[in-house]
């Protein structure tokens, strides 16, 4: 690519930033295009001013909604080492483990692969044999199919067809399975959810099925490493600006430009783009954001919820002593009665305060403030069959133009690292056509 070519990346999402990252890296100069004030999509952070009851105000920085990241996000890693982050500093890593509020415990040991994970089954706390012989038999029926499955399969049809037994699937595989695609296992795609299951409990690599959760705001990772970056190349970042019209020229907004990214989410990129870009169906996420006064919960606390409505809980400790939890609600359609959803959530984790032998009442002293945010369309409904755009579709009618975004052509469903991804192909792409520009 000519150095000092003019690059517009629209949109400032994980997918947006790492296509901005990449071009800028080789010598492109980028303008980032975002509609809103701040960096990072759909993992972007936010100010949230509590009122306490003491009546004084604290200021918490949350994210638009809980992500869990594991080893196998090798791009997303990578990108972040690459900008001189610090994972240590940015991401508590623990070994796979699933512990819930209903007696399960599941924790790697520090073998090797796979011996890590048949440790920790043949210890696992909750499972009766038959439960272990279950899911045993998936991994290996998996491993034998060389991780395919059929085209058109469900996840629901692939446990129902390994023989799962009904413990092992409403109690594991149903909640990775909303975790890892957002998507229900009645309707979510076998061919994804085992691909997902590969690269992190199926890889000879230990470390890819690591559990990552942050220890600081997602927008303190990527985005405000990415923001430093694109600083330092020269790199323009507008802010509040929405991008109202796109031409083949390229043109954004009727400024000329070298070459163009798209990466925006899929309704975005169709409302510019047309019908080039298909109509994918979304699911929605749902977060509760709980600040806890000083020694209501334990800080750093990952766990399964079982029977609902929340399905995972996150904490983590404040400056001040306090705990910042948050509620994860994954595929559900938005409620009307808020205050009965967060009072539901409050009722599990007293639940889970009184199995620990704590004071369990979450009374209006101890839950300082409560913040519930509704996704409407958090994500591309992962199902199968569904046809996914590669990031290079539209260069016949729109040349020196690619797209990008967690829901472009890929075997991953919508994660971090599928967006990461898809800006890095996009980027390599449209530097790759500009050469001979």
């Amino acid at each position: 690519m000519k150095a000092g070519a003019r690059v517009a990346v629209i949109g400032a999402g994980w997918a947006g930033l790492s296509a901005a990252v990449e071009l800028a890296a080789q010598g492109a100069l980028v303008t980032v295009f975002e509609a809103a004030p701040d960096l990072g999509g759909r993992a972007r952070s936010l100010a949230w001013t509590v009122n306490t009851p003491d009546g004084g105000p604290q200021d918490v920085e949350i994210d638009n909604g809980q992500h869990l990241l594991v080893g196998a996000y090798r791009e997303t890693l990578a990108l972040v080492k690459r900008l001189g982050g610090d994972e240590s500093q940015f991401f508590w890593r623990m070994p796979f483990t699933l512990s819930s509020n209903r007696g399960l415990n599941f924790h790697a040991s520090d073998l090797s692969a796979p011996w890590h994970l048949v440790q920790g089954l043949s210890s696992a706390e909750g499972l009766t044999w038959a439960d272990r012989i279950s899911i045993a038999r998936l991994g290996l029926t998996l491993k034998l199919r060389r991780w395919k499955t059929a085209p058109g399969l469900t996840v629901a049809q692939l446990l129902s067809d390994a023989q799962q037994t009904s413990a092992v699937q409403r109690r594991i595989w149903n909640p990775l399975c909303l975790a890892a695609l957002n998507t229900p296992p009645i309707d979510a795609c076998a061919a994804s959810f085992s691909a997902v299951l590969r690269d992190t409990l199926g890889s000879g690599d230990a470390r890819a099925s690591d559990m990552l959760t942050p220890k600081v705001p997602l927008g303190a990772t990527l985005p405000k490493l990415a923001e430093q970056f694109l600083g330092r190349t020269n790199g323009i970042i507008r802010r509040r600006h929405l991008v109202r019209s796109l031409q083949p020229g390229p043109k954004v907004d009727d400024e000329p430009f070298d070459g163009m990214v798209v990466a925006l989410a899929v309704r975005n990129a169709r409302r510019l783009l047309g019908a080039a870009i298909p109509e994918l169906p979304t699911e929605s996420i749902q977060t509760l954001w709980l600040l806890l006064a000083p020694g209501v919960f334990e800080p750093q606390c990952l766990m399964l919820l079982e029977d609902g409505p929340g399905e995972w809980l996150f904490t983590k400790a404040e400056k001040n002593g306090a705990t910042l939890a948050s509620v994860v609600i994954s595929a559900a359609a938005r409620t009307a009665d808020r205050a009965g959803l967060i009072k539901a959530c409050l009722s599990q984790l007293e639940e889970v305060l009184l199995q620990q032998g704590r004071p369990a009442r979450l009374t209006g002293d101890r839950v300082l403030g409560a913040k519930l945010i509704h996704e409407s369309a958090a994500t591309f409904s992962c199902r199968p069959g569904l046809s996914r755009p590669d990031v290079d579709a539209l260069v016949g009618e729109w040349p020196f133009t690619t797209i990008a975004g967690d829901w472009t052509a890929s075997e991953y469903p919508a994660t971090l690292e599928s967006a990461v991804r898809s800006g890095l192909k996009a980027a390599r792409h449209l530097a790759k056509a500009l050469q001979s520009r």
